[in-house]
């Protein structure tokens, strides 16, 4: 006989946190228990995270390219000219992309310390003029 459960002590946003007993053959239900948290934790995200779904889990070749020419140009820096070309790319490639290029904070700066730029994925790719 399998017996054996979860009393919950709180929930924090997505996390639930709980006790756990089992008796006998209760591993089992363990093991099952864990195997599910982790298949559903893959499709959580944070507001404003890149997220890639559960059945997305690999990039295509193109948004893998993507993925390359940021991580080599990214602190470098592109021309006007090359950023509107990723850009297009991005967008062709269903790789999210944001161009924030003459963004000003409140003191009327760039609102990126780096200075002007785009956004390919999570990250930065700065616009030298």
């Amino acid at each position: 006989m399998i017996t054996g459960g979860i009393i919950e002590v709180g929930s924090f946003g997505t996390l639930t946190v709980g006790f756990v007993f089992a008796e006998s053959a209760g591993i089992g239900l363990i093991g099952h228990g864990l195997s599910m948290t982790t298949d559903h934790a893959k499709d959580i995200s944070w507001p404003g995270s890149f997220h890639v779904s559960n059945t997305e889990k690999r990039h295509t070749p193109d948004q893998e390219a993507m993925s390359e020419l940021v991580k080599e140009y990214g602190k470098k820096g592109v021309s006007n000219t090359d950023a509107d070309t990723l850009l297009d790319w991005a967008k062709e490639y269903d790789f999210p992309n944001r161009d924030d290029r003459g963004k000003l904070n409140e003191q009327g700066k760039p609102h990126w310390e780096g200075g002007e730029h785009i956004h390919l994925g999570p990250k930065h790719v700065k616009v030298n003029n």
